[in-house]
């Protein structure tokens, strides 16, 4: 969960791509006034850090060579506010490190 600032999620690979995918997960809706963008920026802060500061490959060694992406698996989709700011994140710090962003909405159905 985004609120949880200082953990990875998820960390698979996606033997389709060869990609290391490392998911964040986020249930509460977004709403109009952008509630959730700090817990959005920080929880992206975190997934950057542990890339870039090398945790990723020290805890998982496997990894090595392999591209990275981040996805955002949320049962609700983004509000205006955080696609603004996913949009600036993703042309400043993840494109030009290669790294792929997409956003994956879940079913609600199952849940609870």
């Amino acid at each position: 969960m985004l609120q949880n600032h200082q953990t990875i999620d998820f960390i698979a690979h996606d033997p389709e791509t060869d990609r290391v995918v490392l998911s964040m997960v986020e249930n509460r809706p977004w709403g109009d006034q952008g509630s959730l963008l700090p817990d959005l920026q920080n929880k992206l802060n975190t997934y950057l850090g542990f890339v870039l500061e090398g945790q990723l490959l020290e805890h998982h060694p496997e990894f090595k060579g392999k591209k990275i992406g981040f996805v955002l698996q949320t049962q609700h989709p983004l509000g205006a506010r955080e696609q603004k700011f996913v949009s600036i994140v993703e042309r400043s710090h993840l494109l030009p490190r290669d790294i792929t962003w997409s956003v994956r909405l879940l079913s609600g159905e199952g849940n609870g």
